[in-house]
């Protein structure tokens, strides 16, 4: 399979996740390495180059999942909100000091 002309590491890995995630929602855990790389229009030894073993691709594929949620609700918080509190007026500090002392999984 070709090389996609102009795309960096960078992008292919994102379009990578992109299909990986396509995939796995479309067949389960049924989707292979093979359908991955089809769908995003890479050889698999191009995909085994950003991800050495499926268990990498997934596991990648959900931390950039959570980075981006993670990302959208700190983008959506009051920035003036850092006190923690039970009241609806008061969750922005609760969930910022959630998920800004969170540690990922190694």
């Amino acid at each position: 399979m070709p090389r996609v002309a102009g795309r960096t590491p960078e992008d292919t890995r994102r379009a990578l996740l992109d299909a990986a995630g396509t995939c796995i929602r479309a067949r389960g855990t049924s989707a292979t390495l093979d359908h991955i790389a089809k769908e995003t229009g890479v050889s698999k030894g191009g995909l085994l180059h950003h991800f050495a073993t499926k268990e990498d691709l997934v596991r990648a594929l959900a931390q950039d999942l959570f980075d981006r949620f993670r990302a959208d609700v700190l983008a959506h918080l009051d920035p003036d909100d850092t006190e923690p509190g039970v009241s609806p007026a008061r969750t922005s500090g609760s969930a910022r000091r959630s998920l800004t002392t969170s540690t990922t999984r190694s």
